[in-house]
């Protein structure tokens, strides 16, 4: 498919943005990592915004709930 070939990414090119996250001394708690280049589709590992629905605590909160539950793992961390 075309597209694929044209917005697709490479295994080692989506790696990318973990492998900086997850080793550059400068990345800071909370920072998030994705493509640089135009529209988040394109370029190499930059600090960008993550989406919107990231920053609902509500979600959060019912993300971490389900978690728990389906892992049988709680953890004693206030509310």
């Amino acid at each position: 498919m075309i597209a694929g070939k044209v917005l697709g990414r490479t295994a080692a090119q989506g790696a990318l943005p973990t492998l900086r996250a997850a080793t550059d001394p400068a990345v800071g708690n909370g920072d998030y990592y994705g493509p640089g280049g135009f529209l988040g589709l394109f370029g190499g590992p930059a600090k960008v915004r993550s989406s919107e629905t990231s920053h609902d605590a509500d979600l959060q909160r019912e993300l971490w709930e389900v978690s728990e539950r389906l892992t049988d793992v709680t953890y004693p961390f206030g509310s």
